[in-house]
């Protein structure tokens, strides 16, 4: 967004000084003579009062969040996170369970009459 509107007023100054170049040799004062005038046509334009300047202010769709609210959601999302490696490692506790369970099953069933 920052390059975005970089680009944007780069080409605003570019529209600036062509409009005022332009100005400049429709009125002559460069063609008949070589030498720049009093102010160079950017500083004219800039010290010129504007007659008309677009803005638009408006309201943000959603207002800006609280840094509380911020620290909140972060603490929300790592509680979430750690809830879901909680759940992984029980049902990866489970599953360890359930194959041990199944090799202690296969052992006794592999050797019906030997006692351990």
């Amino acid at each position: 967004m920052m390059f975005e509107q970089a680009s944007e007023e780069m080409r605003v100054l570019t529209s600036v000084a062509l409009d005022q170049l332009s100005e400049q040799l429709a009125l002559g004062k460069m063609a008949h003579d070589m030498s720049p005038p009093r102010n160079a046509f950017v500083e004219e334009a800039v010290q010129a009062p504007a007659e008309t300047v677009d803005v638009k202010v408006a309201a943000p769709a959603s207002p800006f969040p609280a840094v509380a609210d911020l620290v909140e959601d972060m603490e929300k999302d790592l509680d979430d996170k750690e809830a879901q490696a909680r759940a992984k490692i029980l049902g990866m506790l489970g599953e360890l369970i359930e194959a041990e369970a199944d090799m202690v099953r296969l052992a006794f069933s592999a050797a019906p009459g030997d006692a351990p």
